[in-house]
């Protein structure tokens, strides 16, 4: 979703305007299909060390960059970004942009669930929890929405605000109520007194708040709460907020990163145990078997399990 976000828009620039005002090339390390969590797979016109003549790279990464972030990959992007006048990263691809030492010094946005743990392993980077991040000649985006009003302001600059509102326009669906939400309601589309709650919820899952303080901070009561996640979203306030914990344990887990007890501090679980057997109860599995669905080395066969995984971070350069 985040690489069509970004392409897709800047080819309906140029079909609406009758100009070729953008081109890009899509490329992996190897020129090997790159497979998304999906199992799609994206050919790609060639390895990143063999394509020139662009002015911009802009990094796609999406579950396990911390995989992607090596030597080899951290050196072909900082020897490709010698004398290009923008440099992006999508999704994720902000962490290996840190990595390559490529963001220091600089504001920064990424995926929702890695902010926390991106804020700690590079405290040189200022993280900005915004839809997008432009510091300089440095871009960063953290969702599609991110992506595709990244894209929209570029056509905007390039083309004129009237080509901007065409192409806004024909992806209406896509932007509804995203684009229309301050930065500060993310994660999640809900505006008013629900949109503030599921936001607390996020902002406090390792110390999390009783459900009478979320609705005090919300500027609702409890009763009205309660209503309103029943009728909204088919569950309880309770529910969904333990629900959000345990995700993001399973998303804390599938990195490899951090060990049980680590990972039930960060998402509010007074111990391991307690964290694995409501873990249990929820999903019938183990931390340990959804990390190995996780990170399975080959996309799922039609019917199985899919876990937050990338093959390969996809690389593209739109040239602007």
């Amino acid at each position: 979703m985040v690489l069509a976000s970004a392409i897709e828009p800047l080819r309906a620039a140029n079909n609406l305007s009758g100009k070729a005002q953008f081109s890009w090339r899509l490329v992996t390390m190897d020129a090997a299909p790159a497979v998304s969590s999906s199992g799609l797979s994206l050919l790609p016109d060639g390895t990143l060390a063999k394509i020139d003549d662009f002015d911009a790279l802009v990094v796609v990464a999406g579950y396990r960059v911390r995989e992607y972030a090596n030597r080899r990959v951290l050196g072909a992007i900082r020897r490709a970004t010698r004398g290009v006048t923008l440099l992006a990263g999508h999704d994720t691809g902000a962490w290996i942009l840190a990595e390559a030492g490529l963001l220091d010094g600089y504001q920064a946005t990424l995926h929702w669930m890695e902010q926390t743990s991106f804020q700690e392993e590079f405290p040189q980077v200022e993280m900005m929890p915004r839809l997008y991040v432009q510091d300089g000649n440095r871009v960063t985006t953290g969702t599609a929405e991110g992506t595709m009003a990244f894209s929209l302001d570029l056509i905007s600059q390039r083309g004129g605000e009237a080509l901007s509102l065409d192409v806004r326009n024909m992806f209406d669906d896509v932007m509804r109520g995203d684009m229309v939400e301050p930065a500060e309601t993310r994660p999640g589309t809900f505006a008013g007194p629900l949109g503030r709650a599921v936001l607390l919820m996020h902002q406090n899952m390792e110390n999390p708040l009783s459900i009478p303080q979320v609705a005090r901070q919300s500027a609702m009561s409890q009763r009205t709460l309660e209503r309103m996640f029943q009728h909204l979203l088919g569950t309880s306030a309770g529910d969904y907020y333990r629900n959000l914990r345990l995700a993001r344990a399973q998303f804390l887990a599938s990195t490899g990163a951090l060990r049980l007890a680590e990972i039930a501090i960060r998402t509010g679980f007074s111990s391991a145990a307690t964290l694995a057997r409501a873990f249990q109860r929820q999903y019938g599995m183990s931390l340990g078997e959804a990390r190995k669905l996780t990170n399975r080395p080959k996309a799922p066969s039609q019917g199985g399990r899919t876990g937050r995984d990338v093959m390969a971070p996809p690389i593209f350069r739109p040239e602007v």
